[in-house]
């Protein structure tokens, strides 16, 4: 089975027609973060999207009512905040999850703390970070 984030990028492509709203909106929901900012969404994919797609997707999310940007300051370059909203496209995030969680791998999924070619997943066993670290990825 591919990684969490491959497989999530693959179904967001179908379904939303840009392949990392799924995964910013896995990462959301399983951080359990009601506020984020791109640039903690990019850390938290451990850079596997860079910025432009992740605003891309944020802001997906919130034409979806998922998400509500909150006005920025002044600045051009302040960094825009999103909140995540009471939606029903929420339900649909943790089904995607609950699927590739239960989904049959070549081996046992892992377990919160346990690490898969060098990415460590979450307590429900999905992993959205990149495997190892950005050296060994180039």
């Amino acid at each position: 089975m591919p990684d969490s984030f491959d497989a999530l990028a693959a179904r967001s492509r179908s379904l939303h027609g840009h392949r990392y709203v799924l995964p910013v909106a896995a990462w959301i929901l399983l951080d359990k973060r009601q506020l984020v900012t791109a640039g903690e969404v990019m850390a938290g994919l451990g850079g596997r999207v860079d910025r432009p797609r992740v605003i891309e997707a944020l802001a997906k999310l919130a034409e979806l009512g998922a998400l509500s940007e909150l006005p920025r300051g002044s600045p051009r370059n302040a960094p825009r905040f999103f909140e995540r909203v009471a939606h029903p496209y929420w339900n649909l995030v943790e089904a995607y999850l609950a699927e590739l969680e239960a989904s049959p791998s070549d081996s046992s999924p892992p377990r919160a703390g346990d690490t898969k070619g060098g990415a460590k997943a979450n307590e429900n066993g999905v992993n959205l970070r990149p495997p190892g670290n950005a050296a060994e990825r180039a």
